[in-house]
């Protein structure tokens, strides 16, 4: 549990100092027996400030709770 807890608040410190993540995507244009021809398409994903957030707060929340021992 707790190193879940870590892996979320990295994430999301990462996504604080990365707010836009650029990716190519293929997408399949003409298949026929002889041809077969694909497009890649260039994207950028933004990631908000609230989202990052809310994996670092979960983050924390979750290593505080798994310090506490429940019966």
């Amino acid at each position: 549990m707790k190193a879940l807890g870590i892996i979320l608040i990295i994430g999301g410190i990462f996504m604080l100092i990365f707010s836009k993540i650029s990716f190519a995507q293929t997408e399949d244009v003409a298949d026929t027996n002889l041809l077969f021809m694909n497009q890649q398409k260039n994207q950028t994903m933004a990631l908000t400030f609230y989202t990052s957030g809310i994996a670092v707060l979960s983050g924390v929340i979750v290593v505080l709770a798994a310090k506490k021992k429940i019966n």
